[in-house]
């Protein structure tokens, strides 16, 4: 055998002995768990902690605090039979260690540093779910999460709803905050009896039309000026349009069930779509550019009324409010105050930054527990009450 097919063979032979290596060790190799492979039990990743990222690590000790033990095994047995999970303010970024806790159906992880929602999505038992105050923009994640009744997104990054259109169980959802403009998602969310969106950059309300079960909704500080929308809505009765651009209130009229009102820093005058709400019990209109309270004369169940901030002159039509506890009257053009008198249940009564001379009609409000009447008109003030720490000039 010549020595250059003795090499040949030779060369032969030592590819085929690494090759039977390489298919022998084959096995062993791909038995090893990937970096990425999801951990399948608690007990798994709480065992590699060490190996693991520092925010993974967080997570695992935080569980462990949680279930009462340093045994990964115990905490695995704890931890997987639970249906209610707390970990609010513990620096959390990684949720990935919580895959596994399918049975939950209440999680909080309010005040935390989550970015990540993914891990959640195998959480199909949920129920409430509480996020608030963390840094939280995409939504994606929580598609799978089809049994929520409650979701509260306070204080995050979200622009983009779509995510939420199938949560159609969804009851309470609160979005206080965030970066949202565009509400066309919630159109299919016709079970929300509560929904608040106040601090995002709304304009357009018509994809509220449809949530005609809304009991509550908020959208304080946000950009509308159109509330025709909200017509529909007759079951409100918790309304919030405070900071907007609002001129007419036309569409409240419809919407007879409201108690309580808030629609502070407008730009309001005319008061008259409000006369059908009759049982109001408590009426923000702060900063607005009202100058007649007639339309208001009706509104005999009102409690609280807040009227800082207008051109009043004339407050005789307040006459007929007699359960009238709180009124803030401060910052008008009020030079007289002789309609008060019949506001008996009257405790607190703001006044401040008017025209007042005369204080003596405000001798039968016993009941006034404070006083304000500081940078008015009078000369030497005198405080027309029994108790004079009651004011306050």
């Amino acid at each position: 055998m010549s020595l250059a097919m003795l090499r040949k063979r030779t060369a032969i032979a030592l590819s085929l002995f690494l090759l039977i290596q390489l298919l022998w060790r084959a096995p062993v190799v791909l038995a090893q768990p990937l970096a990425t492979e999801p951990f399948k039990t608690f007990t798994d990743v709480c065992l590699q902690r060490k190996s693991l990222p520092a925010v993974t690590r967080q997570t695992i000790v935080a569980l462990l605090q949680k279930a009462q033990t340093s045994s990964c095994l115990q905490a695995n047995q704890t931890l997987s039979r639970l249906t209610s999970l707390e970990l609010n303010d513990r620096h959390l970024v990684d949720l990935s260690p919580l895959r596994s806790l399918t049975r939950l159906t209440v999680l909080r992880l309010d005040q935390n540093q989550i970015i990540d929602l993914s891990p959640l999505s195998a959480l199909t038992n949920l129920t409430q779910l509480y996020l608030n105050e963390n840094r939280v923009a995409d939504l994606r994640p929580l598609r799978s999460l089809s049994n929520l009744t409650a979701l509260f997104l306070i204080r995050n990054r979200v622009t983009d709803l779509e995510p939420l259109q199938s949560l159609t169980d969804l009851t309470d959802l609160f979005l206080i905050s965030n970066r949202i403009d565009d509400l066309s998602p919630l159109r299919s969310l016709t079970s929300l009896t509560t929904l608040l969106l106040s601090d995002n950059r709304i304009s357009n309300l018509s994809a509220l039309e449809s949530l005609r079960y809304l009991i509550v909704l908020g959208l304080r500080r946000n950009r509308i000026s159109d509330l025709s929308p909200l017509s529909t809505l007759t079951r409100l009765i918790e309304l919030n349009l405070g900071e907007n651009e609002i001129t007419n209130l036309e569409a409240l009229r419809s919407l007879t069930h409201l108690t309580k009102l808030v629609l502070s820093d407008n730009q309001i005058d005319d008061l008259k779509p409000l006369r059908s709400l009759q049982r109001l019990i408590t009426l923000n209109l702060r900063r607005n550019d009202i100058v007649d309270l007639q339309p208001l004369s009706s509104l005999t169940s009102l409690s609280e009324l807040n009227l800082n901030g207008n051109r009043l002159a004339d407050l005789s039509p307040l006459r007929s409010l007699t359960n009238l506890t709180d009124l803030n009257l401060s910052v008008n053009q009020i030079a007289e105050v002789s309609a008060l008198r019949s506001l008996t249940k009257l405790t607190n009564l703001a006044l401040n930054r008017n025209q007042i001379t005369d204080l003596s009609p405000l001798q039968a409000l016993a009941k006034l527990q404070k006083l304000a009447l500081a940078d008015n008109a009078m000369v030497k003030p005198v405080c027309p009450l029994a108790s004079e720490s009651i004011c306050h000039f």
